[in-house]
């Protein structure tokens, strides 16, 4: 398979991936099932899960088609972009 059959396979990819997500209404990574909340558009997106006794959830990111899924805590009110690093055995310090 040549490098251009192949990137051009990735671009159609890519293209229908972004244009699922930007039809299905709520835009989010999931459509459908975020519960504790997503958004996003085009390629990318992101998917928040319930969340868990110590405070923090699991968090899904997409961009370009690749997921990227990692359990945190959320953001400190000072930077809310950017949720924080969970550590196993220990509570978030902020809550959602």
């Amino acid at each position: 398979m040549s490098i251009r059959k192949l990137l051009a396979g990735a671009a159609i990819a890519t293209a229908i991936a972004g244009a699922g997500i930007a039809a299905s209404g709520t835009a989010s990574a999931f459509p459908g099932f975020c519960p504790g909340g997503g958004g996003g558009y085009g390629a990318f997106g992101y998917c928040d899960g319930p969340t868990y006794p110590d405070g923090s959830y699991d968090h899904t990111v997409m961009i370009f088609g690749g997921w990227q899924a990692s359990r945190v805590c959320p953001p400190a009110p000072e930077n809310p972009a950017m949720p924080l690093a969970w550590v196993a055995g220990q509570n978030c310090a902020f809550r959602k």
